[in-house]
């Protein structure tokens, strides 16, 4: 969900630098992570790091890190499943504990920023400063603004729409894919689940707490993303715990991307209230389209356009 957090909002929204409490988790595997120190710059407290290695290899840009935001990473050794998303179930549920029994004074400053090793597409990263005002607001914040599209559409007709990474909810239960390989080293074999033939099949598997009438749905893609800690409680242990044991499965998994898609929502925390008055403020000016990238219903239309959208990507 994006939110207006320009400097001329409401003041509401400053938050002093120094007063959050910033732990960094990160889902490693071969890339060094030094890129993370810029990104975050040393204006903001981050008092914790957490390094969950995956891939047997030394962690590049360990003592930048060490030395820059002066503090001691732990480094965790995890077997290589589940991709980043079982890293960041993993850290939840051994962590749930703690946050549990923290006091809500403590925890009304402290953002969680979950991190892959890489930086790819870091053109499309928010700035730190909004991304954290945004988490510290809303409760939840993606690192990335939108989803870049590897099939982009280049005719001038259809660049002026725009895209969004609010979800017609249908279309979203109904996702899936056959397959997926973005390196060499990424297997087929385990990839599809019986189990889950679709993104709400495993939503009702695991046994998420979201919102129940909402028709637009939030999603964070990348795999990186900011909570408030104590938004981590919104789901419950067993949730957690179930996710994890779902995601050790294998490594390259259809189920990492259905958890990819419910991030959001599952940390967001919406009332059915807000989620309606999402639907009620959305609904009414855009429709949906299948057609980009494949991502069922991540192309925004202005409501009548949608068969000039539909005879400009048509090849």
């Amino acid at each position: 969900m994006d939110v207006d957090i320009t400097e001329s909002n409401s003041t509401a929204l400053e938050v002093r630098k120094q007063q959050l409490d910033i732990t960094i988790v990160i889902a490693y595997c071969d890339k060094p992570i030094d890129w993370i120190k810029e990104y975050i710059g040393q204006e903001y407290k981050v008092t914790e790091i957490f390094i969950y290695s995956k891939c047997k290899k030394e962690v590049g840009g360990l003592e930048d890190i060490k030395s820059f935001f002066n503090t001691s990473p732990q480094v965790i050794e995890l077997p290589n499943i589940g991709r980043c998303d079982h890293t960041y179930a993993y850290h939840m549920r051994q962590h749930y504990q703690s946050i549990l029994e923290a006091t809500e004074e403590k925890l009304k400053d402290n953002i969680v920023m979950f991190l892959k090793d890489h930086s790819y597409h870091i053109n499309f990263y928010r700035p730190i400063d909004q991304l954290y005002k945004m988490t510290h607001t809303l409760g939840f914040g993606c690192v990335m603004f939108f989803r870049p599209c590897y099939k982009p559409c280049f005719r001038q007709s259809c660049r002026r729409f725009e895209f969004t990474t609010m979800h017609n909810r249908t279309d979203l239960n109904n996702f899936t894919i056959n397959n997926w390989a973005h390196f060499e080293r990424d297997s087929q074999e385990n990839f599809n689940n019986e189990k889950f033939p679709n993104l709400k099949s495993f939503e009702e598997g695991i046994g998420f707490v979201m919102p129940k009438a909402a028709q637009i749905l939030p999603v964070c893609y990348g795999g990186s993303f900011a909570v408030k800690k104590g938004n981590i409680l919104i789901q419950s242990e067993e949730v957690w715990s179930r996710v994890e044991k779902v995601l050790s499965r294998a490594d390259n998994i259809i189920e990492g991307h259905y958890m990819e898609r419910l991030w959001e929502t599952a940390l967001l925390g919406q009332s059915d209230e807000f989620a309606a008055s999402v639907d009620e403020f959305t609904i009414p000016h855009i429709d949906h389209s299948d057609l980009n990238c494949g991502l069922n219903g991540m192309t925004a239309i202005p409501k009548g356009e949608k068969e000039v959208w539909i005879q400009s990507v048509d090849t």
